[in-house]
Parts: structure tokens; sequence; C-alpha cells
């Protein structure tokens, strides 16, 4: 099995990703050699958009639990500066 630092890509997908953890996950990466990430940041829908999907689904997680993701998601400039942080290696 191939380490991050031999593999072209590592993906890192997570529902509630916190600047915190990913400055972490950078900074581990960093260790491993990689020097360049890249972020797919999809955009917030609309609460009402995400209950309707979220109905459709065969186990709905419930609109509370929507709101509280909603209210975790942070501006997509605050991930690249984790992002940054842990490849530089600062705090």
């Amino acid at each position: 099995m191939p380490t991050p630092c031999e593999s072209p890509v590592v993906i890192i997908s997570d529902t509630n990703l916190n600047t915190g953890s990913l400055r972490e996950r950078a900074r581990w990466l960093a260790g491993l050699g990689v020097k360049d990430m890249t972020i797919r940041y999809f955009p917030v829908r609309p609460l009402i958009e995400l209950i309707r999907m979220d109905q459709q689904r065969p186990y709905p997680v419930g609109a509370s639990v929507l709101r509280e993701q909603l209210l975790k998601i942070q501006p997509e400039d605050a991930y690249w500066g984790a992002v940054e942080a842990g490849l530089l290696g600062n705090n």
C-alpha cells in the first residue's frame, strides 16, 4: 500500500471539517513530503433545499441536524488558511 507521498492524490472528505483538524492533517502530510494541496469547496445550499433533499433519503437526519451542520461551515478562505498554516508549520 503506497504512502501519501507515493500516491498522486490523497482525498480528505469530512462533513464538518474544522480548520483545526485540517491544519493538523496538512501538517502531517507536509511531514510526509507533501508540498501542495488543493481544496474542493462546495458552496452551502439553502436550508430548505437541504431539508427537501434529506426527506428523499432512506434515513433522513432531520432539519435540526442540518441546521447544526450549516452553522459549522466556514468560508472557503478559512480552510485555505488552515492548509497554508499546516504546510508551513505555523499554528
